[in-house]
């Protein structure tokens, strides 16, 4: 109906697939969330059904569900007990303090009065096995914080460009998680070695591809606003870039004799000490 030559159609249809239309990049309307619609379906966007609907999208909350994570309420996360070396117990107690209601807001405050970007940047890194996921699952429980949780192999896609189309729409996704919960989620991105890592010189399309990311992810970081935690395996890789980029880091060390005992005598509740003592002893946790 407004474009008579089929030329025409083709030229604007791919117009809005590439997400180069004025619609779309003034957030006046956005792809359906329909599964199955292939980019063929568009609708109003929340601003836009807002806007001409005075308020109605405030009466009416839609669901919340992302493509590009999951999302983990905290009313849903059982509780952990974890057992943590000193110097990490500390780190945890305070990060956990830090995202408390009114804490969070108060340390959001002042970081704007120092002109700096509200963002709240974490990662946690060290040895696998020693707690740094369900750290941030208990750390979210104990602060009422939903978690958008992603996992890098959700993003990475065969198909050239798609994958930096995908880290977009998490960014995307979290900004619309934040508007739809009363308090600042945290956007969680779990075992983010393969994209946290250190950049390739170009080889290969498969570079090219993790460098394009990192360079989003860097951009993305630069300009977040919100809760932002990452886990990896592999801080000593850790591109340096990231270093600036994050506020607060954990270093999760292999669990002291005295820890280790404890995980132990916790998870074998019905061994005596004196076994407990001997495995602990002669094997390493």
């Amino acid at each position: 109906e407004i474009f008579s030559e089929l030329q025409d159609r083709v030229k604007y249809k791919k117009q809005i697939k590439e997400e180069k239309c004025p619609l779309l990049k003034n957030d006046i309307f956005t792809f359906s969330d329909d599964d199955f619609s292939f980019l063929n379906y568009v609708r109003l966007s929340d601003t836009a059904m807002d806007i001409l609907l005075g308020g109605y999208q405030d009466t009416v909350k839609k669901e919340f569900k992302p493509k590009m994570g999951t999302v983990i309420v905290p009313e849903k996360i059982e509780s952990e007990n974890l057992f943590y070396n000193e110097a990490e117990k500390e780190q945890i107690t305070t990060l956990s303090n830090a995202l408390e209601d009114s804490n969070y807001d108060n340390l959001i405050a002042r970081m704007k009065e120092n002109k700096m970007k509200a963002g709240f940047t974490v990662l946690l890194y060290g040895f696998p096995g020693t707690g740094k996921t369900s750290s941030v699952k208990q750390i979210a429980k104990a602060t009422g914080r939903t978690i958008y949780m992603v996992e890098i192999d959700r993003i990475q896609s065969k198909w050239v460009g798609e994958s930096e189309k995908n880290l977009a729409k998490v960014f995307e996704e979290y900004k619309y998680c934040k508007k739809y919960f009363n308090i600042d989620p945290i956007l969680m991105f779990n075992e983010a070695d393969a994209i946290l890592g250190k950049r390739f010189n170009v080889n290969s399309a498969v570079d090219k591809t993790f460098n394009a990311l990192q360079n989003i992810l860097l951009q993305e970081l630069e300009d977040f606003e919100g809760i932002f935690m990452a886990t990896t395996n592999l801080a000593d890789q850790l591109d340096k870039a990231f270093d600036r980029r994050l506020l607060y880091k954990v270093d999760f060390q292999k669990p002291e004799k005295s820890i280790s005992k404890k995980i132990l005598g916790h998870a074998f509740s019905y061994l005596t000490e004196e076994t407990i003592e001997k495995i602990n002893d002669c094997y390493t946790l």
